[in-house]
């Protein structure tokens, strides 16, 4: 099942304060999610998801995700098997003079039809030229 939000992260938006929205998802395991960055934002734009308050996208917890025509994510492992079914999208554009609409893209699955091993075999992050 695709979920697809797009977040509005206002121009000057500082990383002390920025800009979040609730992903709300449905019980299962997050398969994929990427971010298809749009020409424009000159990764200037920063995006991280949080699920309760941890960082999981990007997974390295001093950055966050940024880009300009290219899509930046890949298949996931995430159990959502607990209420809330929910992520939080952070963003924010402290050097940016326009605002920026930012899509975020999960796919959840049943848990019946995922499979860990296979998932585990491509968990790096891809950049796919955009548009496609």
């Amino acid at each position: 099942m695709w979920f697809h939000y797009t977040i509005t992260v206002p121009a000057g938006t500082l990383e002390s304060a920025p800009v979040e929205k609730t992903l709300k998802l449905t019980h299962g395991i997050v398969s994929w999610l990427g971010i298809p960055w749009q020409h424009g934002p000159n990764s200037l734009v920063y995006v991280r998801i949080l699920r309760f308050r941890h960082q999981i996208f990007p997974m390295n917890l001093d950055e966050a995700a940024c880009g300009d025509g290219f899509i930046e994510g890949g298949k996931e492992y995430l159990e959502l098997t607990e209420p809330p079914y929910t992520l939080v999208a952070s963003a924010y554009s402290p050097e940016c003079t326009h605002d920026h609409d930012v899509t975020i893209l999960i796919n959840v699955l049943p848990r019946k039809i995922v499979d860990p091993l296979n998932m585990q075999l491509e968990l790096q992050p891809r950049r796919i030229p955009w548009p496609i």
